[in-house]
């Protein structure tokens, strides 16, 4: 009986520490929008300049320079989005875990106190916080995912446009489309997984609330 609870506790205490790293995630989400916000504002600045120097004749799609800005536009963006989420990893890496287990040592009585312990509210506010933050993190990757290929896609579409004579605005549709297909291709996995991390956290949310239930009910004496 003894070696079950602390087992459960140990399982159920691991679990929360995950929880706290999802919750680093939406604490962060701020520095990763901030971050990603100024690296797609520098690309564009880059691919506006060289759209526009092509445009109004300030130098020729073959002279290198255009060739450059659309260099610095990629190197900007993939470096803007691969910081943001190094950033990312760097908090949640530095979230404190297992300070529990000294106390889960001592057997039921550690459990025990470990149990008295928590508050559940916060606990499953948590949870559904780390959530939500969990699946908005997961669909902002596609979506910078989908605007890194899209530009490079898209500048492309305009030097083809400029040789074949190909209107320029179906290519256009033609890219983003395909950017698409290929940013959920290529996130697929992460998609899955975030699709199952999500599922578990629901199984976490239900069990505790039949640990809240079941341990309200029952009279622990140390």
């Amino acid at each position: 009986m003894e070696q079950n609870l602390t087992a459960k506790m140990e399982m159920l205490m691991t679990a929360l520490d995950q929880v706290r790293k999802y919750k680093e995630i939406v604490a962060s989400m701020a520095d990763f929008a901030v971050i990603t916000a100024l690296s797609i504002a520098t690309a564009l600045a880059f691919l506006m300049l060289a759209k526009f120097g092509v445009l109004f004749g300030w130098f020729n799609p073959w002279d290198g320079i255009a060739g450059l800005l659309a260099l610095l536009t990629v190197i900007v963006l993939v470096g803007g989005v691969v910081f943001a989420g190094f950033w990312v990893n760097r908090r949640v890496r530095h979230v404190k875990v297992g300070q529990w287990k000294p106390t889960l040592e001592e057997g039921a009585p550690g459990a025990i106190k470990l149990l008295q312990e928590l508050n559940w509210e916060n606990i499953f506010k948590d949870i559904r916080r780390a959530k939500m933050g969990f699946t908005i993190y997961g669909l902002t990757r596609v979506f910078i995912s989908w605007l890194i290929i899209a530009v490079v896609l898209n500048f492309a579409a305009g030097f083809l446009s400029s040789i074949v004579h190909v209107a320029e605005i179906n290519l256009t549709l033609t890219m983003d489309l395909l950017s698409v297909v290929i940013a959920v291709f290529i996130n697929r996995k992460d998609l899955q997984k975030r699709y199952e991390q999500v599922g578990n956290l629901d199984a976490l949310l239900w069990e505790l609330r039949w640990f809240d239930n079941e341990f309200r009910r029952a009279d622990f004496e140390t």
